[in-house]
């Protein structure tokens, strides 16, 4: 080995002996959050998917830590550029750092992202999603009354018990559409529901329960619908299939989820929406 050599892997080897037993790679500003692309993929169970975009995403970023760290772990500045140099010495002084990184980047922006508008769509006894037949202004009182009395039994109600809000609904919602709970949640709570559920696909559910909920009907393909509150509870039980087949859909702009009725075409003020269900990990 020559001095040079044996010069570069000593100063390595400080750097290295120099670092503290932790390091924080990737900063989160208070602003920074899930997108709500990147929200939909998380409630369909797509979670390794947006936490290496997240990764990818801030992986760019670490330059500016990592020389902050070699800085304070090599003060001699020749000493710096001959680790900096050499490709083999630099990639293992960054590899040290990975390693006692204790960054949370997708956490964290789970964190920041506060409460999101998310459409839990009710389903039938087959896990299909109920709809409201389109048409309604065409119908006579007995199709109104049908009509009404099958999104009531759906989402668990006697139909007498909230007629005349099924009946606001199905004349209101006049192009038809998915029968859904609206709901302004708490996204990390339900990041946590569905950690439950990837953690066994097979047998792990997740039941939620609203109270006085919002109930909408909501065509995203025409930008159409209505919302009524009702009072009384409304679950929704789901696991990993149902998941998966977007049982739950956030309901903003940008989400690829259709039209939603918050941004797209009613402009609602979110916070009137504001619901904290009770969660249930089965």
């Amino acid at each position: 080995m020559t001095k040079d050599k044996r010069k570069l892997k000593a100063i390595l080897k400080q750097a290295i002996a120099a670092l503290p037993e932790k390091t924080y790679l990737f900063h989160i500003d208070r602003d920074d959050e899930l997108r709500p692309e990147q929200m939909q993929q998380l409630l369909t169970g797509e979670k390794d998917a947006v936490m290496e975009e997240v990764t990818e995403h801030f992986n760019d970023s670490d330059t500016y830590p990592i020389d902050e760290l070699l800085n304070e772990a090599v003060p001699d500045e020749d000493d710096r550029e001959s680790l900096k140099e050499d490709i083999d010495s630099m990639q293992q002084f960054r590899d040290e750092c990975y390693n006692r990184d204790q960054s949370t980047p997708f956490d964290d922006l789970l964190n920041n992202t506060g409460r999101i508008m998310v459409r839990f769509h009710i389903l039938d006894d087959k896990g299909e999603r109920v709809e409201q037949d389109g048409d309604s202004w065409r119908w006579d009182d007995a199709q109104t009354e049908a009509e009404g009395k099958k999104l009531a039994a759906a989402l668990g109600f006697p139909y007498e018990a909230i007629k005349a809000d099924m009946d606001e609904l199905t004349a209101n919602a006049s192009y038809g559409g998915n029968l859904c709970v609206l709901g302004y949640v708490d996204a990390k709570e339900l990041g946590d529901a569905i950690e439950h559920i990837l953690r066994n696909e097979e047998k792990h559910r997740v039941k939620l329960t609203f109270i006085d909920p919002h109930i909408l009907v909501h065509d995203g393909f025409n930008g159409s619908g209505h919302d009524v509150d009702i009072k009384g509870e409304v679950t929704i039980n789901f696991g990993a299939k149902e998941m998966r087949n977007r049982i739950m859909c956030v309901d903003a702009k940008g989400a690829g989820t259709g039209y939603s009725w918050s941004d797209d075409i009613a402009g609602v003020v979110k916070t009137a929406y504001e619901a904290d269900p009770t969660i249930e990990l089965l």
